[in-house]
This record gives C-alpha cells, structure tokens and sequence, in this order.
C-alpha cells in the first residue's frame, strides 16, 4: 500500500513538473462576478460561458428565447477586473439585425438593457475584439414583477 501511494505521488509529480499548463478560464468566478452586478428587483434567467479557447475563438454564439414587451439585462464580466473591455455582445434578431449592443460611442460597456420588440429565438454574438483575454461570463436577467 505504501509503495503503491509513493508510486502515485510520484507520477503526480512528473506530470505535474513535465507538463505545461495552459491557462484555465475560471468560468466560474466570472459567472458570480457576472450575477452579483444584477440589479435588486431582477431575476437571473441565463448564463453564458464565453470561452474563446485562448484566442482561437474570436467570437462566442448563443441563443435565447425572448418575449415581447419584456426588458432585458445583459451583464458582461471579462478580463481581470471582470470588466468588459474588448469584449461587444450583439443581440441579433431572426432578420440578422442587430437590435442591441454592449458597444457605443462611449466605449465597451459591461452592461447594457434591451426591450424586446417581437418574441422569438434571438442570437447574442459575444466577439473579443481589443483583448488578450478570451475567457469570461455573460448573464441575463429580468425584472421581477
């Protein structure tokens, strides 16, 4: 029993000295950070994992089912501050428009509001532009009635 724990502390050694650790994308942490800058009187609906898989990736899609007269919020934690710059989410209805945007002329914002004008499956385009950081979270959110 001994030598079988030495022989797999030691194998754990090797492996862990000899082979190279790529970065890990703490989803996690970005998720809470993500869900913890939800606005009181809203309810989390969704989150995303954006994952550029260290840069191979310059864009993240997704798809969500919204309705009508309804608000959204889109929160957006990337980077190491869990802000959301050189990150622009892009809300894209059935028509391939865009109808909403996390980027304006003020810059990258980590959050931004949309009203739904027609119900249906909608596209969120999360696309790292200016960043070195290809890992993150997105939520959305909506208010409770």
């Amino acid at each position: 029993m001994r030598i079988l724990i030495t022989c797999c502390l030691a194998l754990c050694f090797t492996l862990a000295t000899s082979t190279p650790l790529t970065a890990q994308c703490n989803f996690s942490a970005y998720q809470q950070h993500s869900a913890s800058k939800i606005p009181e009187g809203q309810r989390l609906l969704k989150s995303f994992h954006l994952d550029g898989k260290n840069g191979e990736k310059k864009e993240v899609e997704v798809k969500v089912n919204l309705r009508k007269d309804t608000n959204y919020y889109f929160q957006l934690a990337t980077g190491s501050d869990g802000g959301a710059e050189g990150v622009v989410a892009a809300v894209i209805n059935n028509k391939k428009n865009e109808v909403a945007s996390s980027y304006d002329h003020t810059g990258y914002r980590e959050q931004f509001n949309y009203r739904c004008r027609a119900s249906g499956v909608y596209t969120v385009v999360f696309t790292f532009k200016e960043t070195d950081v290809y890992c993150g979270a997105a939520t959305v959110s909506v208010e409770t009635e």
